[in-house]
């Protein structure tokens, strides 16, 4: 039955007056719901507990009770009363609580939700033919689409908006013919990313860094000691005035060495997230197993390692690596079938990529839940993933529990 229909149905009022028995995971605190403990929603009494207690299961407060029925559905929030306190419940699913596998109780924990694309969701929303530095150059022509897409990740549900600076760099915007335009490109994606957190009321701003010269190409990349060097602007310009950084698409150990070299320079804190090849998640782009991270990330201490922009049964196997490291970890795959060799040239667009055509919000949603069943806490999207596949994770986050920060 649908309770928000425009207008007063016959019985609408008996039915809303009568209640479910539901499961309810509670933000307990230091003590669990009790016998009789108010249910509350909107400042309105709507329902109260039967019993309440600590699962050793599923490691997390549960408590049973008898809810309003227009609330009952799987995923609702409503706030519990405990001895004065009201605290957060989440109505769960009508299937036992115990998990034999833990598949439910892992996805029952915090998570920061990034956006998704931000250069190719411009592209698409610009109806032009894509150019090399198109997204770059639209901060000036059309910042406002800029700020649009920040809005529309936000409403979907993201925590975190990416700054539109992945290849804001200067050697790049060289050969583009941009590059005395580079600190009102960086000023311009920093600020459309904070106006639409601060008219969305909360949520973290992440400065996007890429890879020097070219996207997935690790050899034409310089040294790790000369990237550090070549950062060092954009660093500077971003540190002040973002949470964190992203450090986007690293396709080598030295590429990440020298980005990490250049931000741990700041108080800033760092997300590293590398791209893996395409049917190998346990290597690189570069040839190189994830493994030889793990020396780097014990030098550098990032706050935060990630897998990004490549295929998403790709980034399964990558995970099972990455978990071993002893950082947060996470992933955000990309929507193409895979990275051509077409794209490996000199200056492309984007139209030498094919976008998949089985990844739709459904499809991409159950590939970025099963990485929170492998234990990650920060997932989106990259390029082809857009505020439609967001929101769609964001509501079977929510489903299973999950709060996301």
């Amino acid at each position: 039955m649908k309770f928000d229909k425009p207008e007063a149905f016959t019985g609408k009022t008996a039915l809303l007056s009568k209640k479910r028995f539901v499961t309810l995971h509670v933000d307990a605190g230091a003590c669990d719901a009790q016998y009789i403990s108010t249910l509350w929603h909107n400042g309105q009494i709507v329902g109260e507990t039967t019993s309440g207690a600590w699962d050793y299961q599923v490691n997390a407060s549960l408590a049973l009770g008898m809810l309003r029925s227009d609330l009952s559905a799987a995923g609702t929030e409503v706030e519990v009363e405990i001895y004065g306190e009201r605290r957060r419940v989440i109505v769960q699913t009508d299937e036992p609580s115990w998990d034999p596998q833990n598949e439910r109780a892992a996805c029952m924990k915090d998570i920061t939700l990034l956006d998704g694309s931000i250069g190719q969701e411009l592209v698409k929303r610009a109806g032009k033919k894509p150019t090399t530095m198109w997204s770059t150059a639209v901060l000036i022509d059309r910042p406002n689409l800029v700020r649009e897409v920040h809005n529309d990740y936000f409403s979907a549900g993201a925590s975190v908006a990416t700054t539109n600076t992945y290849p804001v760099l200067k050697d790049r915007l060289e050969r583009e013919g941009l590059a005395d335009q580079i600190e009102t490109l960086w000023a311009r994606a920093v600020q459309t990313a904070c106006a639409a957190r601060k008219a969305h009321g909360t949520g973290r701003v992440a400065g996007a860094i890429g890879p020097l010269v070219a996207s997935y190409r690790p050899e034409l990349c310089p040294p790790a000691a000369e990237a550090e060097t070549l950062y060092e602007d954009i660093v500077a310009a971003l540190a002040p005035k973002v949470d964190v950084f992203l450090l986007e698409t690293m396709c080598s150990a030295d590429q990440a060495e020298g980005l990490l070299r250049a931000t741990g320079k700041t108080d800033t804190p760092s997300w590293l997230a590398v791209s893996v090849d395409d049917f190998n998640g346990k290597t690189l782009r570069s040839g190189e197993p994830l493994e030889v991270l793990k020396p780097v990330l014990e030098r550098h201490k990032p706050d935060a390692v990630l897998i990004n922009c490549a295929r998403p049964e790709a980034i399964n196997e990558g995970l099972e690596i990455l978990k071993d490291f002893g950082l947060p970890f996470g992933a955000y795959a990309n929507g193409f079938t895979k990275i051509t060799d077409a794209f490996l040239t000199e200056a492309p667009t984007v139209d030498a990529l094919q976008e998949r055509q089985d990844l739709d919000p459904t499809a991409y949603a159950a590939y970025a839940m099963g990485w929170v069943a492998q234990g990650a806490s920060i997932i989106g999207g990259c390029c082809e993933v857009g505020p439609a596949h967001i929101a769609e994770i964001a509501r079977q986050l929510s489903q299973k529990g999950s709060r996301i920060i």
